[in-house]
């Protein structure tokens, strides 16, 4: 008697294929989407610091060396939520 294998048949090598192509074109739009999202945000405090570096000249740099030592994907994460943008350290920074 001839063994069978299960991926003997074409349109199961067909699914098995499209499910591997399925899951790699996932997770390469999920990682392209993130860091086009992180150098959007990291684009956007580069400039709100700039603007106040040529507005405040002494305390420009030392700000800028905060933002980049706390800027983190972590911390971007947890500020989406919208009862954080309401608590008042961000009240008090905008």
């Amino acid at each position: 008697m001839k063994r069978r294998y299960f991926f003997s048949r074409v349109d199961r090598q067909v699914a098995l294929l499209l499910g591997a192509m399925l899951i790699l074109f996932s997770v390469s739009i999920y990682f392209v989407s993130t860091r086009i999202y992180y150098r959007a945000i990291l684009e956007s405090l580069t400039g709100r610091v700039d603007n106040i570096q040529q507005s405040e000249t002494r305390k420009g740099p030392l700000l800028w060396q905060q933002v980049m030592h706390s800027l983190t994907k972590i911390r971007i994460r947890r500020l989406q939520i919208h009862r954080d943008v309401q608590m008042n350290r961000c009240i008090r920074i905008r």
